[in-house]
């Protein structure tokens, strides 16, 4: 009697739990189901029962198990997609154990489902809240560098404006304002660069010594700082977006800086490992490190210190070596800190090895301008800014290039059939991919292709370095592109190169 009521309530338990509960014999047929299961599927138990399980999965390949994986299974949980009798899924997340009979051998296979659609979706919103959070990170290191750099402008616009009414030098001054302008873009580049997904970096292969050597050399230039370099010769290319590690090596260099108070010496170098044993990660990496001789970290803030918003300075905010780790991470490499408190510290930067290395473009210095090429050569600019495109005609008829303008795609394409008609073609396109209106840059480019315009060298422009079209330009008609900003002298040597 005590027997038949605890069966009758373990059956009562099992029909009234949320969770669905499916035996099968070994064959997969299902021998039970409760009215949990049925109903998460959209069936009743009467249509499930000598049904094969197969009905619930979504995986038309899936195969039947074999006996010796049945035998093993002992709380075997995974999570699947579960297929309804509309055809509909859901996420599920399966837990299944073996029956045995008193010879211990498999009899039946007991499995818990649980819809987990719900998580899934809270998982998505923590992961859409940890990438705002990033993004906020990113955008206050950002603000907070470019008005530093700002405020250098202002500063050296001034100065050079003082010394024009003296009438002094003011090469020294411009070169100051363009290698700040140069530091701004890319910073920005790498608020761009975030608007992609952390598989869709834009990656190039990047020699490391001449790398390390530029950036440093700008960061320390005019400070009272010695820098000595250990770098390995003959180190493979890192695979990185390059103004993204740009950003880090400044944050870790300044961070150094502010440690010294700006007076002091810091050690820079660089080798390969075969390994990040601290996270026990095997792979070819090349290992920077920055030692400064700066106050150190206290030991209690040491597992703090890559901490968005916490700052042991008290003009810090909490955000550079916190914007550093976050860059690191989507490389898929690791950085940590070695300090003792009054000594100093030792960054090191892990960064991943790529066998894939193109042929190294032209740098802008060494590219040849053909002005004699150049000269009488006819220019639509497609762009919705009129002060950008007024400046740079100004500046590329001194050469004798003829700039026309177009403000909208529409105008653009008027203006392109027009001069197509008299036979007095444009030589160059140059669109801007992000244009205001109707037409977008490819769709201007579309509608040229199809007015006959298939030969023309037309040049892409954007300042989103994301920007679909950038990667696969030549399919959508164009034959170069230039990312902004860019000045007249970038402009010229891209025409000299696409003019043969």
């Amino acid at each position: 009697m005590k027997d038949k009521l605890m069966l009758k309530l373990f059956e009562r338990t099992i029909e009234n739990l949320r969770l669905g509960v499916t035996i099968t014999d070994l064959d997969r047929n299902i021998l039970y189901v409760n009215k949990a299961d049925a109903e998460m599927h959209g069936y009743t138990q009467e249509e499930l029962r000598g049904k094969d399980a197969i009905i619930y999965s979504s995986d038309k390949a899936h195969e039947k198990a074999n006996s010796k994986e049945i035998q093993n299974w002992k709380g075997m949980m995974r999570e699947v997609e579960q297929k309804r009798k509309d055809g509909s899924t859901f996420p599920a997340r399966l837990i299944s154990n073996t029956i045995r009979d008193e010879n211990n051998e498999p009899m039946a296979v007991v499995t818990i489902c649980e819809d987990v659609t719900k998580l899934s979706e809270m998982e998505e919103e923590l992961r859409k809240a940890k990438q705002l959070e990033d993004f906020r990170l990113l955008t206050a290191g950002v603000a907070h560098d470019c008005n530093n750099i700002i405020g250098r402008l202002l500063n050296g616009i001034e100065i050079g404006k003082q010394k024009l009414e003296q009438g002094k030098n003011v090469a020294p001054i411009l070169d100051f304002l363009q290698e700040n302008t140069n530091r701004a873009r890319d910073i920005l580049d790498s608020l761009f660069a975030f608007r992609k997904k952390k598989g869709n970096l834009s990656k190039e292969a990047i020699a490391v010594k001449q790398f390390l050597r530029e950036i440093v050399q700008f960061e320390i230039k005019d400070k009272n700082i010695e820098c000595d370099f250990n770098i390995d010769e003959g180190l493979p290319y890192i695979g990185v977006d390059a103004s993204q590690i740009r950003q880090v090596i400044h944050n870790i260099i300044r961070n150094a800086f502010e440690a010294m108070q700006y007076d002091g010496k810091i050690e820079i170098g660089a080798e390969k490992v075969n390994e990040i044993s601290e996270k026990k990660l095997k792979g070819e990496y090349v290992k920077l490190y920055f030692k400064d001789y700066g106050e150190g970290i206290k030991e209690e803030n040491i597992d703090r210190i890559f901490e968005p918003l916490f700052s042991t300075k008290k003009t810090g905010n909490g955000v550079g070596l916190a914007l550093a780790k976050l860059i690191v991470d989507y490389h898929e490499g690791h950085i940590r800190v070695d300090s003792t408190y009054g000594k100093g510290s030792t960054f090191y930067v892990y960064l991943p090895v790529t066998k894939k290395v193109e042929k190294p473009k032209h740098k802008a210095e060494e590219v040849e301008i053909k002005l004699e090429k150049l000269k009488n050569k006819k220019i639509l600019f497609v762009e919705d800014d009129e002060v950008l495109v007024n400046t740079f005609s100004d500046l590329l008829n001194q050469y004798d290039i003829i700039v026309d303008y177009a403000e909208t795609g529409e105008m653009a394409l008027e203006k392109f059939k027009k001069k197509k008609h008299s036979g007095d073609d444009y030589d160059f396109l140059i669109i801007d991919l992000n244009l205001k209106g109707s037409m977008n840059g490819e769709k201007v480019m579309e509608e040229i292709i199809e007015a006959d315009g298939r030969d023309c060298l037309a040049i892409a422009t954007t300042g989103d370095r994301s920007h679909q079209v950038l990667k696969k330009y030549k399919s959508y008609g164009f034959t170069a592109t230039i990312t902004k900003p860019f000045t007249s002298n970038d402009i010229l040597k891209l025409l000299s190169e696409v003019v043969d």
